[in-house]
């Protein structure tokens, strides 16, 4: 019984507070979010170059080079959305989160080309070749972005369910 006649669960939320969940979900969230980033950025890759060679490789190089880091970066958002994922939310607010997230992506791809070491150019497939630290670069902005809005998320949705929420008590020491 938490009040005079309402039995646990009818009536109140109990929310335990200060626990070790309250570290560990955003952990893992983040992990998980960092993981699937990286993982949809080789599908991403994998995804532009099956596109350009549909196409037959009809454009200019450098137009191809950018559909393959768009789909790096996109694979890259779509997966650090994921860790944080929360359709609760009105419909503009997770499509506003979800271009956020994979413009980050998309911004992490394009800095780890600028700023990357880049392939070696005397190797004989360099042309065609992605340097790997797009790949990570894109991951890693995409769930950092992901984590900012998620953590964002989540003090918002406390802060408003404060009124509601009785914090449980720690059980008595026998």
């Amino acid at each position: 019984m938490i009040a005079r006649d309402i039995p646990a669960g009818m009536g109140e939320l109990e929310i335990p507070r200060d626990s070790l969940t309250d570290f560990l979900v955003p952990l893992a969230r983040t992990m998980a979010g960092l993981t699937a980033a990286f993982l949809l950025a080789f599908m991403g890759d994998l995804a532009g170059r099956v596109f350009n060679l549909s196409v037959g490789y009809a454009w200019d190089p450098a137009v191809h080079q950018n559909i393959i880091f768009i789909g790096i970066g996109m694979g890259a958002g779509i997966g650090a959305y994921l860790g944080w994922m929360n359709l609760d939310r009105r419909w503009y607010l997770v499509l506003r989160s979800v271009v956020i997230v994979v413009a980050a992506g998309v911004i992490g791809a394009y800095l780890g080309r600028f700023y990357g070491p880049g392939v070696e150019p005397g190797w004989w497939w360099s042309r065609y070749a992605t340097d790997p630290t797009v790949h990570m670069v894109a991951a890693a902005l995409g769930a950092g972005v992901a984590t900012v809005l998620g953590l964002i998320d989540q003090v918002h949705t406390r802060s408003r369910l404060q009124p509601y929420v009785k914090p449980i008590r720690p059980a008595a020491r026998n």
